[in-house]
């Protein structure tokens, strides 16, 4: 029994060498490789408010909107996202909503904890079932990381609705990634 357990320990003692110089899985990468941390899956959830440009009353609807966005898609590396998403937008001065669905390509300009970005949509936008319109939103922000895999996007920018008649605004939104 005394010999079976020396055996064995002796076993582990002679494979732990081994393993200590097994490679790692990024060994191969640069270190500025191995700190990409954001590649794969990304979801995104953002509130914001669009104050009307004009105030024009002959626009096809007036007035500030209040809106909830997601957004999912593909975290190419630290600075690239292609995806897709829904928005719900509300006028309240008008009791109009517009429900978007879009697709979206967002850039982080640097490699940092705190990095500026920009954010561009395009798609369709369904209005009170009346109406199809051509939804548009571009914006520059700030995001802010909060652990590896999720942070705080602040950002503002212009968001539109392109119809027979249009709405949009100067809009300010704040969101979170993960």
């Amino acid at each position: 029994m005394k010999t079976r357990i020396l055996l064995l320990l002796m076993a582990v003692l002679v494979s732990l060498p081994v393993a200590a110089y097994e490679p790692a899985d990024n060994a191969g990468l640069s270190k500025k490789e191995q700190r990409r941390t954001l590649r794969g899956y990304n979801c995104f959830v953002d509130m914001g408010y669009a104050y009307d440009v004009d105030g024009n009353s002959d626009d096809w609807v007036d007035g500030d909107w209040i809106s909830v966005s997601t957004t999912h898609g593909y975290q190419f590396n630290d600075y690239f996202f292609l995806g897709g998403g829904l928005v719900l937008g509300v006028n309240p001065k008008h009791n109009y909503w517009h429900l978007p669905v879009f697709a979206e390509a967002r850039v982080n300009f640097l490699d940092r904890r705190v990095t500026p970005f920009f954010v561009y949509r395009i798609g369709s936008s369904f209005v009170n079932i009346e109406d199809v319109t051509l939804y548009e939103m571009m914006m520059l922000g700030l995001r802010i990381a909060l652990t590896e895999k999720s942070a705080l996007n602040l950002s503002c920018g212009l968001e539109m609705n392109f119809g027979a008649y249009w709405s949009g605004g100067y809009a300010l939104h704040i969101g979170y990634e993960f």
